[in-house]
Parts: C-alpha cells; sequence; structure tokens
C-alpha cells in the first residue's frame, strides 16, 4: 500500500517537472498585433479657375491716312462753295501744327487736328445722323413747299470754326433775311486765315444750299417762312 502511494507521487512528479521544462521551452504566443488604423486619403488639391484676362477690343481704326470729318465743314472756290457734311472720307495731304490739309479727292482743304476722325465706327454714326437730319429738313421743307430750314452755320477761319447754327437760327426767325459776317458770332482765329460764315440751308424740300461769306460780307437768305425753329 505504501509502495502504490510512493509510486503515484513519483509518476506526479515526473509530470509535473515534464510540465515545468515544456513550459520553459516553449516561446511564449505573439502579441496581438494592434488593430491598422485606417490611413486617410489623400486630399485633392484643388486649384481655383484662372480668371481670363480680358483684352481691351480694339477700336476699328482706318488705314493710315485716311479719316473723317466730324462736322460739316464748307470750303470756297472758284466756281462756289462746296459743303462736306459729317462723316466725309478725306485723305491726308499734308500735317501742320494746327491744321491738316485733306482732300476728298477732287478739293483740297484744310480742317483743325480736332475736327478729323480715324474711327470707323465714329464716322458711320455721324453720317447716319447727318443723313438723318437731311431728311427731316426735306420732311419739315416739303410740308411747307415754300419754306426755308436752316441745317448748319458756322463761322470763324478754316481751323477754328465754332457752330453758330441757333444764332442763325434766331436772327431769320426775327425777321432778318440778310446775315453780316461779324465777330460778333465769336470765336479765335490761330492763324492769318479770314474769318469766314458758312450757311446751308434747304427752302421747299430742295437740295441743301451752302453759302458763304468774308467778314464784313453777307449772305442774304429767301424772304420765306422759317420752319424747325
Amino acid at each position: 500500500m505504501r509502495k502504490g502511494f510512493l509510486l503515484i507521487l513519483a509518476v506526479a512528479g515526473l509530470g509535473f517537472a515534464a510540465t515545468y521544462f515544456y513550459l520553459q521551452r516553449t516561446p511564449p504566443p505573439p502579441a496581438p498585433a494592434p488593430p491598422a488604423q485606417a490611413r486617410p486619403s489623400p486630399i485633392a488639391k484643388t486649384t481655383s479657375p484662372s480668371i481670363a484676362k480680358t483684352t481691351p477690343r480694339p477700336r476699328n481704326l482706318a488705314s493710315d491716312g485716311t479719316y473723317f470729318l466730324l462736322r460739316y465743314h464748307s470750303v470756297a472756290t472758284d466756281t462756289g462753295v462746296t459743303g462736306f457734311p459729317p462723316g466725309t472720307k478725306v485723305s491726308l495731304v499734308r500735317k501742320s501744327d494746327q491744321t491738316i490739309r485733306v482732300t476728298d479727292g477732287q478739293v483740297e482743304f484744310e480742317v483743325g487736328a480736332g475736327e478729323v476722325t480715324n474711327n470707323l465706327d465714329i464716322a458711320a454714326r455721324l453720317a447716319r445722323t447727318d443723313s438723318r437730319i437731311q431728311e427731316q429738313a426735306i420732311a419739315l421743307a416739303s410740308a411747307q413747299s415754300n419754306s426755308l430750314w436752316i441745317v448748319q452755320a458756322s463761322w470763324g477761319p478754316p481751323d477754328n470754326t465754332v457752330d453758330v447754327t441757333s444764332a442763325i437760327k434766331k436772327r431769320v426767325a426775327a425777321g432778318d433775311r440778310t446775315i453780316t459776317a461779324s465777330s460778333n458770332f465769336g470765336g479765335k482765329s490761330t492763324s492769318r486765315a479770314t474769318n469766314m460764315l458758312v450757311i446751308t440751308y434747304t427752302v421747299g424740300g430742295g437740295a441743301p444750299i451752302t453759302e458763304a461769306a468774308k467778314q464784313g460780307g453777307s449772305i442774304k437768305l429767301p424772304a420765306v417762312p422759317l420752319v424747325g425753329k
């Protein structure tokens, strides 16, 4: 009985020893890896839309040496007076300090540097405006077949004329039909050119008539009723 008990103790001790040595020689299981953290997705770089650069629209200009009259211009010639309405195309002959000499292909004359433009859009607009004024003059004059319409009047030397249309209309409306060319109309000369009074008018719906008088002279207008006061 005692031997059996000792045998059991011996077997138990051997089992304990074997278990101990096994645990010492067997490496511990690896520690669990920490949970993988989701990497943030890269933020796409945003670029602000580029602002389109606007370039100024080029002006619609005529070729070099080509100009257009900005206002009505009259030229006294050996055969009479020739009128050139706004928008008339002229070509450069030569330039001076304050005036330029131009030609329409037949008549040469001088104008102030500020009395012409090479902008085609402005020239077209002036031509349309003058055409409309002429049509209005003819329409009004036609309504009164025996009537006078003052289209335009100017005073001064060729390089510095002033518009005196309103002044002429007032004098005609007051009954004055003989208009004297005098310094009363104002304006200052920048050259030795003679001051001139130029009046363009229509009678009874007819074609425009242009008359001119040097300083001291006069223009006699038809003694008919005035329209378009």
